[in-house]
């Protein structure tokens, strides 16, 4: 019995070896985050992004740009050619000059039954970061303007945005030639409850004011051409003035009305009238429509006839300034 003793005790003590030698063949948790570090270390690094080109083209323009007039020529006649150029600045932050920096320039090139179109360049700043543009003679009338802007090639609304914010803009006037063509009126100042009542003596008046004196009223004055075609009425007064003067006129039929928007009403301790005008130019020479705008206006005063009045008088003054640039 002691041998069989000592021989299991044997068995026992060789299988306690043989576990723990297998034991120790499974990978610890040490190993499997070894295993996890040698992944992430051949895994490519995540890399921080700058700011992209459209961004510092922005951040330049909002802080190291700035574009001022330097001159513009002011008001000419029809044509008659500016007095001087146009020329802008464009500077750094510091006040240094940009030099050769792109910019968009526009300027009225045109004008279409009454309506100004425009022609966009791109352009640089020369050595001291001016620009520089002579308009041609002056060939049409105009109350507008030329403008500049910083100019890209990014296709980008933040990026147009930005550009537009530095747009600067300078005034283009040019008169046109009613001084000394003249022109006959076929304007109707309507009343209260909406029907003609008589040819506007405002827009006269307000000629005469600015020595413009060759302004009548049209030879047709009957109210029965108010709503026909503009053709019918420019063919009969081209036909009377034609036989009348044996030469054709070639001056403007200004056309249209003048309405009440609403019946004149108490504010308070002042009386309110509100007034809309629609005028056509026509030239005489050929019938053809040089000017077409609406206006609104409003004035104040203590009674009827005192707001009255002054609403007609600042109204016939605001159509006869854009008549003078815009005919």
């Amino acid at each position: 019995m002691k041998k069989h003793y000592y021989l299991l005790l044997s068995l026992g003590c060789a299988l306690s070896t043989l576990t723990s030698v297998s034991c120790t063949s499974i990978p610890t948790t040490n190993e499997k985050q070894s295993d996890s570090e040698i992944t992430a270390l051949l895994q490519e690094p995540e890399v921080q992004k700058g700011p992209s080109e459209e961004e510092l083209y922005i951040n330049k323009l909002q802080t190291d740009l700035s574009i001022s007039i330097v001159s513009e020529p002011g008001i000419t006649n029809l044509n008659k050619a500016f007095s001087k150029p146009y020329t802008f600045s464009v500077k750094h932050q510091d006040g240094s000059a940009y030099k050769d920096f792109e910019l968009e320039f526009s300027y009225p090139s045109s004008k279409n039954t009454g309506v100004i179109e425009f022609t966009s360049e791109k352009v640089k700043t020369d050595e001291e970061g001016l620009f520089s543009f002579t308009p041609n003679i002056a060939a049409f009338s105009a109350d507008s303007f030329v403008s500049v802007k910083p100019s890209s090639n990014y296709d980008n609304d933040e990026v147009k945005n930005a550009e537009l914010s530095k747009e600067v803009k300078a005034s283009y006037k040019v008169r046109s030639d009613v001084a000394s063509k003249g022109a006959i009126l076929f304007v109707w100042d309507y009343n209260e409850n909406n029907r003609p009542a008589n040819n506007s003596y405002n827009l006269q008046s307000e000629f005469r004011k600015r020595g413009i004196t060759n302004v009548g009223n049209a030879p047709i004055s009957d109210n029965s051409y108010i709503g026909k075609p503009l053709s019918s009425l420019y063919k009969a007064n081209y036909e009377i003035i034609d036989d009348s003067f044996g030469y054709q006129f070639y001056g403007y039929l200004i056309c249209g009305s003048i309405k009440f928007v609403k019946p004149v009403e108490a504010d308070g301790d002042a009386y309110v009238c509100s007034l809309v005008a629609e005028i056509t130019g026509l030239t005489m020479k050929d019938g053809s429509t040089t000017f077409s705008k609406t206006f609104t206006h409003e004035a104040r005063g203590k009674n009827w006839s005192e707001c009255t009045g002054k609403c007609k008088e600042e109204l016939a003054k605001m159509i006869v300034d854009a008549l003078v640039f815009g005919l």
